[in-house]
């Protein structure tokens, strides 16, 4: 099936979408990496293959519900969580060329799931995106989601290890 949107606005119309879903759920969820982290100038702007979005681990069972009836399904089915437990489901869209990232933790953070996604959700911020208002990482938040991401993958990523070394170089101009 060829695609009918461009990356870009895929992209963007998949936070619209997630912004809606979560009107309609009243579940609470966060924009986090991607666009967040470029309107935070933490990167470059460019187009992200996927959106990454951290839900209230107490509704993220709804909320996959709802993207599910959306026609999201996950990429790996039944599977998400095979073999060990992941922090987040991948979900595709046969007519959409962009991934939503639906995350439930974020691996690094100390605390436990819901009081760190609640310690989150207190000092969030908001992007307008395609024509919506969605809650998104607060500037803090997402330098340490950015510095947690690019550690944990291998040192001889260069994406990563470029990510963490522009967060190192704009450490010098941050203040207390």
């Amino acid at each position: 099936t060829q695609n009918i949107l461009l990356q870009r606005e895929a992209i963007e119309l998949a936070y619209a979408l997630i912004a809606r879903a979560a009107e309609q759920t009243g579940i609470r969820v966060l924009a986090i990496k991607g666009l967040v982290a470029s309107a935070h100038e933490l990167r470059p702007d460019r187009t992200p293959a996927d959106i990454d979005i951290l839900v209230d681990p107490q509704g993220f069972a709804a909320f996959t519900a709802l993207l599910d009836t959306y026609g999201w399904r996950p990429r790996l089915g039944e599977y998400s969580d095979f073999p060990v437990p992941h922090h987040s489901v991948t979900y595709v869209h046969g007519k959409w060329p962009c991934d939503i990232d639906v995350h439930h933790r974020f691996p690094g953070f100390l605390a436990p799931p819901q009081q760190t996604f609640d310690a989150l959700w207190q000092r969030r911020a908001s992007i307008s995106i395609a024509g919506r208002i969605l809650p998104m990482a607060d500037w803090t938040a997402s330098v340490a989601i950015m510095a947690l991401h690019s550690v944990r993958s291998r040192p001889d990523n260069p994406r990563h290890a470029g990510e963490l070394r522009t967060l190192l170089e704009l450490a010098h101009t941050w203040t207390d």
